[in-house]
């Protein structure tokens, strides 16, 4: 039997370790959070690079290649823009109904 699941990615959260990178493209406004550790971000178009300590956030003012490297062993919080996830919960409230979010789905064969 398959099974379908809504899978909520308004927020993603990876451990890295120390000298471990992360590649973003096209992610403007994307809100990157130091849950531990410590990051180091550049991004293409920007000539400054950026270092993020625990709990301090960046938030991707360029488009095309973002870079955060774990210059610790660190954990990084990935968001999505602030617009976005008005507009996604906006979406969930007309769109919800009373049902179940998980459900079987029909097996064809």
């Amino acid at each position: 039997m398959l099974w379908a699941m809504k899978v909520d990615l308004t927020q993603l959260t990876l451990r890295l370790e120390s000298g471990a990178s992360l590649k973003l493209r096209d992610a403007r406004g994307v809100v990157i959070r130091a849950a531990r550790g410590v990051l180091w971000i550049t991004q293409e178009g920007d000539s400054r690079d950026y270092s993020l300590g625990m709990l301090e956030r960046f938030t991707v003012t360029c488009d095309g290649l973002t870079l955060i490297g774990a210059v610790t062993q660190a954990e990084v919080r990935i968001e999505p823009p602030a617009d976005a996830a008005r507009q996604e919960a906006r979406h969930e409230e007309r769109t919800a109904a009373p049902v179940t979010r998980i459900r079987p789905l029909p097996v064809s064969g």
